[in-house]
């Protein structure tokens, strides 16, 4: 039984959502069987490490690699590791494959990585010499050339010592091997690998804002003069498109998931990382590096690793526990230190608990229900780990006895899970997908949910005047506009809206966030589909009730059954021909019909991309670029010449039709193809220019390296090129240094 199931069938009784967070748990605390809760944690099943299943998954990655199949190779690599048991044959085998894959990607400084390793790894003796010849080949290709002469030390000693247990056909390999190496020596120039540079974050724009923490200064926190509710973020003066209004990092995190298919997160720093460790015990956890692993194990996961491992936890529950872990480290100090400002870098609990849990607008059963929830956390800590040991081993140590410490540490706790079910948000990590060379778009790794103290604050709108982004777990909001002083600040809470159905975001609004929307989007939906004024061209909106059409201009009204009855004709004519075997003249001849459409109506989009998707599977990609741009045209007209999902998405699509139509040139020396070239670098700029909005600069630097190798490669090498780009997409991490792979030490250290 899952825990959903479980705590639904587990009695409790009614509350009283006007009651204290105390009070609630304590009346579903003691109407809880708390022997069935025991019972359940301790009988329930835990996923662990798994020998074979490991091995089975390294076999499968194997296959995969031999048919070039990198992206699934790796996938299979990765989680061999996550179920071998540590210090095993399996890990160390997993590592050495994975190597070799990274070697064949020509990410050499990330192969060295997992060499290192392997080399204090349970790795077969008598398999060792792999590993050596890679690493040689590796420092080579870096010209590191004193490095490949540690290597060969090594590689010689180990040779002197196994040279007894090999083949004779095998020790003439290995010392072909090391003369080839030698060889590669002679007389070359040394290279001093230097470490990778730290990635920098982006700065918030006119300096930090002093009284507002992780707000630039032209940023305002206000509330109304009742001091509940209400809370909002204005501009405090003249905001300029592009503007960094907040640079944050999370109080907390939780991990949704540290897969993203052939790399992977760590989950105390979030650099994404073809050579992450898996946690030692569970196997939902990673690091990029030994050190990341120790200190996030310290810092919280010695406590709900065991909760992981029998699948105890949501995420949102983990979110809850990571902050409840921070801010035990100060013993819940709720104090803020300044009445007058908001937010503090160095402790921020005081500002957590600000924060409205929005109980009341909860329906009860969902308020039981995370209270039930809270109480299985409860037990879980007094009960399965040592946390109240330390806890009360703390000079911040709670002033109750251990009997009632559950009402201290409970109410905390189920505060806090009330508080973040509105106020943490997903992070996310972007990156442009070629799923084919006619449709890439702008896609989205769900990493984690975290909660952003002071940014959080902000309100939503479906036409936003700003947009977020996360640099690692570091939030980024820029200004997608001009914004005057005064003005509210908004974003989307709603990651990627349909901005064709009002239902729909209004039932996500409400069941996520606990309100209704009344931007001017949800206010009158039909107003992004104006139909054509009979009497003075204007755009007309259809009334309330769907019977009439009135104009905006001239205030005209017509029954609104004629615009349908031609609208229904040319849906018709289009279904004649079917949806896929529609020429573009066909296509074209449809929206002839529908002439009554204003030109801002918005389901120009829906007859575009037919004629688009028709034109690019003829080949006739001139044609097709034509209508794309008439596509991004609409969709700026309609939201605004800003960096939204629907507006980049069409950009990429316009770009990708530019660069298209430069590869259906024969003959490169007409002037036709230096204006389509010179075209094509225009919009891969322009898109670069809308990236920066979404993506870290060293995304989108590989992005526009990606779009260059495309144009000038030509259709020949593009599946190669995309897939090369989605592993050179994931930088080598800068928290890895230098001098970690490279090696002075001889063998005898990593004998075991």
């Amino acid at each position: 039984m899952d825990v959903l199931h479980f705590l639904s069938g587990l009695w409790g009784s009614n509350v009283d959502r006007a009651d204290s967070e105390l009070e609630i748990l304590e009346t579903v605390y003691k109407s809880s069987n708390l022997n069935v809760i025991r019972k359940f944690i301790r009988t329930r099943n835990e996923h662990g490490k798994d020998a074979n299943k490991s091995q089975s998954l390294r076999q499968a990655g194997n296959e995969f690699y031999s048919k070039q199949d990198y992206v699934d190779a790796m996938v299979h690599y990765n989680e061999s590791l996550e179920f071998a048991p540590p210090d095993s044959l399996e890990y160390a085998t997993a590592l050495a494959n994975r190597s070799t894959l990274l070697f064949e990607l020509k990410r050499y400084k990330d192969c060295l990585v997992d060499i290192n390793r392997v080399l204090g790894s349970k790795y077969p003796k008598l398999l060792m010499h792999k590993v050596f010849i890679r690493q040689a080949k590796c420092f080579l290709e870096l010209k590191s050339y004193d490095a490949v002469e540690g290597v060969l030390q090594n590689f010689k000693q180990w040779l002197q010592i196994e040279q007894g247990n090999l083949s004779t056909k095998n020790f003439e390999y290995i010392t072909e091997n090391i003369r080839a190496i030698e060889n590669s020596l002679t007389d070359k120039p040394e290279t001093i690998l230097v470490d990778e540079p730290e990635s920098t974050l982006p700065v918030v724009t006119g300096g930090e804002n002093q009284k507002f923490a992780y707000a630039s200064k032209k940023m305002l926190f206000k509330k109304n003069a009742q001091g509940v509710g209400g809370r909002h973020v204005l501009a405090n003066s003249d905001v300029k498109k592009g503007d960094i209004l907040f640079v944050e990092e999370p109080y907390s995190t939780s991990c949704t998931s540290t897969h993203s298919g052939y790399f992977t997160y760590c989950n105390q720093c979030f650099i994404s990382s073809l050579t992450c460790i898996p946690c030692k015990y569970c196997t939902e956890i990673y690091f990029c590096t030994e050190e990341c692993r120790e200190d996030y194990w310290n810092l919280r996961h010695k406590w709900e690793c065991l909760a992981i491992r029998k699948r105890l936890l949501s995420t949102k529950c983990s979110l809850a526990l990571g902050i409840f872990f921070r801010a035990s480290r100060t013993g819940f100090k709720t104090t803020a230190k300044n009445d007058h400002s908001y937010g503090n870098k160095e402790e921020n609990f005081p500002y957590v608990n600000q924060l409205l849990t929005h109980k009341m607008k909860m329906a009860e059963s969902d308020l039981i229900y995370k209270t039930k929830e809270t109480v299985l956390m409860l037990v879980y800590l007094i009960e399965y780990t040592d946390f109240i040991d330390w806890l009360y081993a703390q000079e911040n140590r709670p002033e109750v006895s251990r009997d009632a410490v559950y009402k201290v540490i409970g109410n905390i706790l189920l505060k806090i899970v009330l508080q973040i079910a509105t106020n943490s948000e997903t992070v996310l990590h972007s990156f442009v997908m070629f799923e084919d060379k006619f449709s890439p778009g702008l896609n989205y790794h769900t990493v984690a949910v975290g909660l952003y103290v002071s940014s959080c604050l902000m309100n939503h709108s479906c036409l936003p005047n700003a947009v977020r982004s996360f640099h690692g777990s570091t939030k980024v909001v820029r200004a997608l506009r001009d914004i005057k002083k005064g003005t509210e600040v908004t974003i989307c809470y709603l990651r990627d809206p349909d901005i064709n159905s009002h239902k729909a975001r209004q039932s996500a609004l409400l069941k996520d966030y606990l309100f209704n929307c009344s931007c001017r989007v949800c206010t009158n939906p039909n107003w992004i589909y104006p139909w054509l004024c009979f009497h003075c061209q204007g755009a007309a909106l259809t009334t309330s009730d769907n019977r009439l059409v009135k104009c905006r201009n001239c205030n005209h009204t017509f029954s609104a059954d004629m615009y349908v009855h031609k609208e229904s004709r040319a849906h018709a004519y289009r279904g004649i021909y079917g949806l896929y075997d529609l020429a573009p003249s066909n296509l074209e001849m449809s929206l002839n019909i529908i002439h009554l459409y204003h030109k801002n109506n918005y389901k120009f989009m829906y007859w575009y991309s037919l004629i688009v998707e028709s034109c690019d599977s003829a080949g006739d990609f001139r044609r097709s670029l034509q209508y794309v741009t008439k596509m991004a045209q609409l969709q700026r007209v309609i939201l605004g010449d800003n960096a939204c999902i629907g507006n980049m998405n069409m950009e990429l699509k316009r770009c990708n039709g530019l660069v298209n139509c430069c590869l259906s040139f024969d003959d490169k020396t007409t002037e036709n193809y230096k204006t389509a070239l010179q075209d094509a670098k225009d919009g891969i700029d322009r898109c670069c220019d809308m990236l920066k909005y979404h993506m870290r600069s060293e995304l989108v630097e590989c992005y526009k390296e990606n779009m260059w190798k495309i144009l000038s490669a030509g259709d020949l090498n593009y599946d190669q090129t995309v897939q090369l780009y989605h592993f050179n997409s994931i930088p080598f991490s800068t928290k890895v240094k230098v001098q970690a792979y490279t090696t002075n030490t001889s063998y005898h250290s990593f004998k075991r």
